[in-house]
């Protein structure tokens, strides 16, 4: 399933055919929002995140999309959330990132949703309430990008969470404003930044270097606006940017893939990337919806 900003639709990698759905709630009223993410779980129920009208979920590919409330939870989820990301972690907890609201959890096992928000007089609470992205690592560490206070990362046995922020950086590197984050097969953690670039920081050595757009095209990032990152199999850094393509970077060079570059890639803005079963990486753009992408290849059309 793919969720666009006013639609929800069934995509069939394998055919290539899209078929919309047409959303509408258990009174029969048209939904009619802006879609943010959307999600699966192992109960085969999609849980799909809105701008403004909150959370739904959808089951055995109905076209009636249901409110948290018809379950039974022992916690209340408001209806009006801004919803930016959704993650389903290890665990089969629901992690909501919201706009203006914090983060809340659910936990389909014990019935209960969880809500953290930024408190100045709690050390245990995350660190800011507008929330981008959530990423989980290769040992289960959550993490979250906020919209002005750099990553935060959870905790779980100590029930805390933990930042960095650009005050705890070094004098060149800024990692205010986190639209996604991704570990490398050598935990390097990588943070892209909405205007400043892409860093990364080497926990072992506790060393940060910042990857910013120059003159030198192989050896800088194609834009300072980076939307999406991914690690391929190959440990190469797969790079979404918005305004100038994908660019792919193998530790040495950067390699850019857009309308004018050697391997073209009709997109300039990379919303997201993602890599199924197969290991094929697709990328939802601004420009030409659904993308199948091969960094030697270009485009691959289904």
């Amino acid at each position: 399933m793919l969720a666009t900003d006013d639609q929800i639709i069934d995509f069939n990698k394998q055919t290539g055919q899209a078929v919309p759905v047409s959303a509408s709630s258990i009174y029969g009223k048209h939904v009619k929002v802006n879609f943010s993410d959307i999600v699966s779980d192992k109960a085969d129920r999609q849980w799909v995140g809105t701008f403004g009208d909150g959370l739904y979920f959808r089951e055995n590919k109905s076209d009636v999309f249901h409110r948290i409330s018809e379950l039974s939870f022992t916690d209340p989820l408001p209806i009006d959330l801004n919803i930016l990301d959704l993650h389903l972690d290890s665990r089969d907890r629901l992690w909501i990132a919201t706009y203006g609201r914090g983060l809340y959890m659910v936990n389909f096992k014990s019935r209960k949703i969880q809500h953290f928000n930024a408190d100045k007089h709690n050390p245990r609470a995350i660190h800011y309430n507008d929330i981008l992205c959530i990423y989980e690592d290769y040992s289960n560490t959550l993490w979250f990008g906020t919209d002005g206070a750099g990553i935060s990362y959870y905790d779980e046995y100590r029930e805390k969470f933990n930042s960095f922020t650009t005050y705890q950086t070094p004098e060149n590197v800024n990692i205010d404003v986190v639209r996604a984050i991704v570990v490398d097969s050598a935990k390097s953690i990588w943070i892209g930044t909405s205007g400043k670039g892409s860093t990364q920081y080497e926990p072992a050595t506790n060393s940060w270097r910042t990857f910013t757009h120059g003159r030198t095209e192989d050896k800088s990032i194609s834009s300072n606006r980076v939307m999406s990152l991914s690690v391929d199999e190959d440990n190469e850094l797969w790079i979404g940017t918005q305004g100038k393509g994908l660019d792919i970077f193998d530790g040495e060079k950067f390699v850019n893939y857009s309308k004018d570059s050697k391997i073209p890639l009709g997109a300039s803005t990379i919303w997201c990337i993602y890599k199924d079963d197969q290991n094929s990486y697709w990328l939802g753009t601004r420009e030409n919806g659904l993308v199948r992408s091969d960094k030697d290849k270009g485009e691959k059309r289904s």
